[in-house]
């Protein structure tokens, strides 16, 4: 993870500081903010969708997604996520039922499906280079503003 960014500045002129952070919350617009986050979290979506299984239909691996939850000039909330509606069964395994609803007393279970982990290996896997590369770009994004 990138602790360091390179700047330095005279404590004494504070002033120019100042602005220079002003610059910097003017530049944090929500489509760099996106960007930033996009570009960070590609790696993780690339691993998702190389441990995706292949279905018949191809659904699960379509699902794979990055979506944008919020974003403000401050802040955005950005996922990788897999938005297919079976998908927590095949990385979390299911009871196969019969008959109807077990809630109901109609159905009764026959069988169960193992968990197929997909999206957690992959999210586990690249989460340490999704940081790394987040700081990264949040660093080259305030230099660029500094400059200015």
């Amino acid at each position: 993870m990138a602790d360091k960014i390179g700047l330095e500045f005279n404590y004494r002129d504070l002033a120019k500081f100042e602005l220079a952070m002003k610059r910097v919350e003017e530049a944090a617009t929500k489509r760099e903010l996106k960007r930033i986050a996009k570009t960070a979290t590609t790696p993780m979506l690339a691993a998702v969708k190389v441990n995706t299984p292949r279905g018949e239909t191809g659904g699960l691996r379509r699902g794979n997604k990055q979506q944008l939850w919020k974003a403000s000039a401050s802040m955005v909330d950005f996922e990788v996520a897999n938005v297919a509606p079976h998908a927590h069964l095949v990385e979390f395994g299911h009871r196969q039922v019969t008959g109807g609803r077990l809630r109901t007393g109609r159905g009764r279970v026959i069988g169960s499906v193992p968990p197929h982990p997909f999206f957690r290996p992959a999210v586990d896997a690249t989460k340490a280079i999704v940081q790394d590369r987040a700081g990264k770009e949040v660093g080259t994004f305030i230099k660029k503003a500094f400059e200015r």
